[in-house]
């Protein structure tokens, strides 16, 4: 897991794409959130991620690509990245070359909308509102619950029941 947490951890723009398997993503997406489900902003978020803009891509050639988005997209914001897109698409096809015309034209202009989008917000720094709700409610409860171990611990040492937050 080394490598990969490297990676997320370096990288400006982090895309996670999975194809529909029965409505959610793939088994293999969900063991390597699975992996960093610490990350999360309720146990021993990464101050870097506030940093970061993710996108979370599904395509299916019927349905089922918003709950496969909403699988990478949850781990994502609860990672704490400010801004999280999202793009599911059906595809209407088995194969790249057979994807009508229309929904290619149609995958262009979302594509290069959110390309706009993630070049106007490159460098913003900050956190989802939604972690930030989690973050709050964890401190609470940290402040008046017998602590947790490591979580408590690793807030403590980061300031975060004080003044300091992961995303300033």
């Amino acid at each position: 897991m080394e490598p990969l947490e490297k990676a997320v951890l370096s990288a400006d723009l982090i895309i996670l794409a999975s194809p529909v398997y029965v409505y959610h993503a793939s088994g293999q997406m969900m063991s390597f959130l699975d992996h960093f489900g610490t990350w999360w902003m309720i146990h021993r978020p990464r101050p870097e991620m506030s940093r970061k803009q993710a996108v979370a891509i599904s395509t299916a050639a019927g349905g089922g690509m918003k709950s496969t988005v909403k699988d990478m997209a949850d781990s994502l914001e609860m990672w704490g990245i400010s801004k999280v897109y999202r793009l599911g698409i059906g595809v209407q096809a088995a194969r790249p070359d057979e994807i009508p015309d229309g929904i290619k034209k149609s995958i262009h202009r979302k594509t290069d909308k959110m390309a706009g989008q993630i070049r106007e917000n490159a460098g913003k720094q900050g956190c989802n509102r939604r972690a930030k709700m989690w973050f709050y409610l964890m401190r609470m409860a940290h402040k008046h619950f017998a602590p947790m171990e490591p979580d408590y611990g690793y807030w403590e040492e980061r300031g975060w029941h004080g003044k300091k937050r992961p995303w300033k």
